[in-house]
């Protein structure tokens, strides 16, 4: 197999561009292309390019269509709101996150604005002893009800952090949690409402989009109990600054911790900085020196696993489940055929020996329970309710789960929950095969897609 090129588009320093370089493994090659290069050296250096790393640049869609060869753009960060994903989409190329650092910064927002930290550290060093604790305004997580909006990589960070503290967690998320994961990481699903209305400690941890812009507006604030904090470690516009400013100046919440704003770099007059029950921070959460070879790690381990067949992990939320079920499969099973839309399709060989797409349209195929098989993908529908015992199955498949919820139990007794969205790596150690039991009152629509052993 011939090594795998990877391009990096980066702004970093020189020396933290060589710690992640030196975590490409054997056979990978990095080609790193700093932002100020010419547009046409970017899409020429993409043109074979079967990997993109980005961290701090800016992709231009120019650059994403010379790159036919793609399979997967790689962040070093957590944020993807300046990556389009709707052209990424189009080009059945998935874009994974990567961070973790993020969810240290919500911890301690919250624990500087609970124990009065930056008050106290001034007091002390202008000579006034124990100026600003009086007995009333310092507090503690332990019993807290925190709640986390956006509960993915980031969001769970936080959730076992503040446990913890003996803080208990609930969330709200567009994309909710298994129940399964939910017992794993003992937090519980609420509305959005209930979440503003009864959380001690809101902690904001989902994605920009058109969906989450301004989700922190007037109405959910005005939610907020009196003596409850806000904090903002995600992106700027989730929260409407005016709306902010205005309980915060009232008194109608406690206080606020933000590492991000509106506008960035924040402009010096922002009441926001002139407020003693609010802490900032200059969009530096995510920035530590020991992130760097974590997020490296990560990233071309990532890449490593999809060059070698394995589905990608950490894949950026498009809201829209099916079309990252799509994503996934493409990058598993390498580059497919260019079509003008985006479906379900069935592969298969022709006459001709060549292979062939059909679109499926599942909802106008209702009955379908037993399994149409293709070339390379097997698109089925299990009833709800249904089980079936021990029944053989490849030894290594990826499971796509277009709707429903579907539970796969192992020969060594684990079971696994899979819900609609979901793309999986299955792996048969035992040679025993498998169960699967359709949880809900929804059928279960899946793909699966066999591998080589």
């Amino acid at each position: 197999m011939s090594n795998a090129k990877v391009v990096f588009f980066t702004g970093l320093h020189e020396k933290i561009v060589e710690i992640v370089t030196d975590h490409a493994p054997e056979g990978f090659e990095t080609q790193v292309i700093y932002r100020n290069t010419s547009l046409d050296e970017q899409k020429a250096a993409v043109a074979d390019a079967d990997f993109i790393l980005v961290y701090g640049a800016r992709l231009h869609d120019d650059v994403l269509k010379a790159a036919p060869k793609a399979r997967m753009v790689q962040l070093l960060a957590a944020g993807y709101d300046s990556m389009n994903l709707k052209l990424l989409r189009e080009m059945e190329i998935p874009c994974c996150k990567n961070s973790r650092a993020v969810a240290d910064e919500a911890l301690f927002l919250m624990l500087s604005l609970y124990k009065q930290g930056i008050a106290a550290h001034a007091s002390t060093t202008s000579g006034e002893w124990n100026a600003p604790i009086d007995g009333f305004n310092t507090f503690e997580l332990a019993d807290k009800l925190v709640g986390v909006l956006g509960i993915g990589n980031i969001g769970r960070q936080v959730a076992r952090r503040v446990q913890g503290f003996d803080a208990r967690v609930q969330y709200y998320d567009l994309f909710p949690l298994s129940q399964e994961q939910e017992r794993e990481l003992d937090v519980t699903r609420v509305s959005l409402e209930e979440l503003f209305r009864t959380s001690d400690i809101i902690t904001c941890h989902t994605p920009l989009t058109s969906e989450t812009l301004h989700i922190v507006n007037a109405e959910n604030i005005g939610l907020m109990k009196s003596s409850a904090i806000l904090i903002n470690t995600s992106r700027g516009p989730v929260v409407d600054e005016a709306a902010l400013i205005e309980a915060l100046q009232e008194g109608r919440i406690a206080g606020a911790g933000l590492d991000v704003f509106e506008q960035e770099p924040v402009d010096p007059n922002n009441p926001l900085l002139k407020m003693d029950n609010v802490v900032v921070s200059p969009h530096s959460a995510g920035t530590t020196w020991n992130t760097w070879f974590r997020r490296a790690e990560f990233a071309y381990r990532n890449m490593n696993g999809v060059w070698n067949g394995d589905a990608p992990m950490a894949v950026a939320q498009d809201y829209d489940k099916r079309a990252i079920s799509r994503l996934v499969c493409c990058a598993a099973v390498g580059r497919t055929p260019r079509r003008k839309k985006l479906g379900t399709y069935r592969m298969y060989t022709g006459d001709d020996g060549e292979s062939h797409y059909e679109e499926i349209d599942l909802s106008q195929t209702p009955g379908w329970t037993s399994p149409l098989a293709t070339t390379h993908i097997v698109f089925r529908t299990d009833p709800a309710g249904k089980f079936q015992d021990w029944h053989p199955a490849p030894r290594r498949q990826f499971v796509i789960i277009l709707s429903g919820q579907l539970e796969i139990g192992f020969g060594d007794g684990t079971k696994r929950v899979f819900d609609a969205g979901d793309a999986r790596l299955v792996e048969d150690t035992t040679g025993k095969g498998h169960t699967t039991a359709v949880h809900g009152d929804q059928p279960a629509v899946l793909a699966t897609i066999p591998l080589d052993d």
